[in-house]
């Protein structure tokens, strides 16, 4: 099997000064058109041992359906709602809760879902929900509706996912790691000022796509995930970061990755309703986000969107020929 992995990027930028090289003016020098890629004298050897078991397992989908010219399209939410259950070797506490990641994202895709389903009347575009199952196995049942969707995904205006919002308080910022690269970014600009929100970039650049969101980016939909920065009401940005850090080294992925009575879900809920108000506006604009031009995911969105607007093959009669 050939092995693909993520890199931190302290660690990239040890790898590669021991080539005598810079990897933030690399990086600068990336911008250019004219750049090409550079070999590193690095080489990798591992050995992986890797098991394949079957399961069985379900996405759930809800739809608010809508009225309108278009009608056939959709604004989707998404968020993971499995995790890695139950380990029969470890002692003790061995059941993984996933209370942060990702019992929070679900939280907020149902409260986003009971907003959806106040609204006065039906909107312009359909609404649709997904609570994706094993998200933490390879982003697999993302994987599985992204292919499987029952609005094609040239008709998906939008994604957006929820996935681990620390319950740590009133956040000062959002991180929308991805949105930059939509059509629909001013619109988020101008949703995160009327929310008193600073756009902060993401804190882990190195896993913008380690979530749901990805499937779908891989599908032509824009996408990108919802979550809290690093600056909180009456804390500043190192207390987030020292809090990003404790949970990273003690719960995350772990079976202490449970609810404590500690938690404050204000920010979950702020974050909440701000991803509903864009689906507000996502669902009636006139036209579809895109990609912008030039962004590695544009060419799918283009050819998705073609698929649909291809005209269905009108069968040719034949007449049997006579003996």
């Amino acid at each position: 099997m050939q092995a693909a992995s993520w890199i931190q990027f302290e660690i990239a930028k040890k790898l590669v000064a021991k080539a005598g090289l810079d990897l933030d003016k690399l990086l600068e020098q990336a911008q250019s058109k004219d750049f090409q890629p550079i070999e590193l004298p690095v080489r990798l050897q591992a050995r992986v041992t890797s098991q394949l078991r079957p399961f069985v397992s379900r996405n759930v989908l809800a739809a608010l359906p809508s009225r309108g010219l278009t009608s056939q399209e959709a604004v989707l939410y998404t968020a993971h709602y499995d995790h890695l259950g139950i380990d029969p070797d470890m002692k003790g506490h061995n059941i993984y809760n996933g209370a942060v990641d990702n019992a929070t994202g679900c939280g907020v895709l149902l409260e986003v879902a009971r907003a959806w389903s106040e609204t006065p009347s039906a909107p312009t575009r359909a609404i649709l929900f997904a609570a994706v199952t094993a998200g933490e196995q390879g982003l697999l049942g993302s994987e599985y509706l992204g292919e499987h969707s029952p609005v094609p995904p040239g008709k998906i205006s939008l994604d957006l996912n929820y996935d681990s919002l620390a319950p740590i308080g009133d956040p000062e910022e959002v991180e929308v790691s991805g949105a930059e690269r939509t059509t629909f970014y001013s619109a988020v600009e101008a949703k995160a000022k009327a929310f008193g929100l600073t756009i902060r970039p993401d804190a882990r650049p190195e896993a913008a796509y380690d979530s749901d969101h990805f499937s779908f980016a891989r599908m032509g939909i824009p996408s990108f995930s919802i979550s809290e920065g690093l600056k909180f009401k009456t804390h500043d940005a190192a207390w987030g970061e020292a809090q990003e850090r404790d949970y990273r080294e003690h719960r995350y992925h772990q079976p202490t990755d449970e609810y404590v009575p500690a938690m404050d879900f204000e920010g979950d809920a702020k974050l909440a309703m701000f991803g509903y108000e864009l689906g507000v506006q996502a669902a009636s604009q006139p036209r579809l986000v895109s990609w912008l031009q030039g962004d590695e995911f544009e060419a799918e969105r283009t050819r998705s969107q073609a698929l649909i607007r291809k005209p269905p093959q009108r069968s040719r009669r034949v007449k049997p020929l006579r003996p």
